[in-house]
């Protein structure tokens, strides 16, 4: 899942392809509109996951404020710290 189609990475395009995973561009889903939210992105995660597990390393400012704001919307997450 991502931000756009352009949020792509090399490295990620061979694992998608090396395990026929499915890229889901968060700007093509239609998506209810919630004013504080981070992204798009980030609404597709909150109304689509029962529980949203994130690998982190402590420095990417989105997974920041995607974390701030799941915990102010009491969404079900879990921080893996790597």
């Amino acid at each position: 899942m991502g931000y756009n189609a352009y949020d792509l990475s090399e490295d990620m395009r061979i694992l998608l392809e090396k395990y026929q995973a499915l890229f889901v561009d968060a700007q093509q889903e239609v998506l209810p509109s919630i004013a504080d939210a981070p992204s798009k992105r980030d609404i597709l995660f909150y109304t689509k996951a029962d529980l949203i597990i994130l690998i982190w390393d402590g420095q990417s400012e989105g997974t920041h404020n995607l974390l701030r704001w799941l915990r102010q919307q009491h969404k079900d997450h879990l921080v893996v710290f790597a």
